[in-house]
């Protein structure tokens, strides 16, 4: 399946699945200071300019949520979002 508006193939069950809600809560230094919860989790790792920011926005269908840009930065944090 092909994620609609976008080149983003998914395996046959996240077409199941369906997030109703997302937000961007904070970037951390250091594994140290994140969250420690129960909530599942997922990370996304990646050179530099190669759509990781892009993925999240198509995954949660908003254009926003991670800031994408066309110019290679050099990010260090861990973002979270909820």
């Amino acid at each position: 399946m092909i994620l609609p508006g976008s080149n983003i193939v998914v395996g046959p069950y996240a077409g199941h699945a369906h997030i109703k809600e997302v937000e961007f809560v904070k970037s951390r230094g250091a594994a140290k200071y994140c969250p420690r919860d129960e909530l599942s989790e997922f990370a996304i790792l990646g050179r530099s300019n190669v759509g990781k920011s892009s993925l999240i926005n198509a995954f949660v269908r908003k254009k926003e949520v991670a800031l994408t840009s066309k110019k290679p930065e050099k990010i260090q944090l861990i973002n979270h979002f909820w």
